[in-house]
């Protein structure tokens, strides 16, 4: 099983190294988890979840062409949480296979 550290290690992308203290580096991070990953539970049931819609244009029209649909988690105080800031979280706790179906049954009520 990997340690949280690995995970943790992961998260600014690939070919880095994350030094580590055992003893005390990744204990506040561990203790926040939870609670991060409980505010996510929360978001899925409560619509916490905000969508966005970012437009693709086309560099040699500068026409819109399409659009990606992205997902924010509002925080408790209304401001938008950023993807990188809990998709870890929502990872290690298994909760992305909810999330995604979230995301798709809204993308598919956004083209219908």
């Amino acid at each position: 099983m990997k340690s949280r550290d690995s995970y943790k290690a992961k998260e600014p992308g690939r070919d880095r190294v994350q030094l580590a203290d055992s003893t005390t580096a990744s204990r506040p991070i561990m203790q926040a988890e939870p609670a991060q990953a409980q505010r996510i539970h929360d978001a899925l049931r409560d619509h916490g979840f905000v969508p966005y819609q970012q437009p693709i244009t086309n560099r040699a029209t500068e026409v819109i062409d399409s659009y990606e649909l992205l997902r924010r988690l509002l925080g408790g105080n209304g401001n938008v949480i950023a993807p990188g800031d809990f998709l870890g979280v929502a990872e290690r706790f298994g909760l992305m296979p909810a999330i995604d179906r979230r995301v798709v049954r809204e993308a598919i009520r956004f083209v219908a």
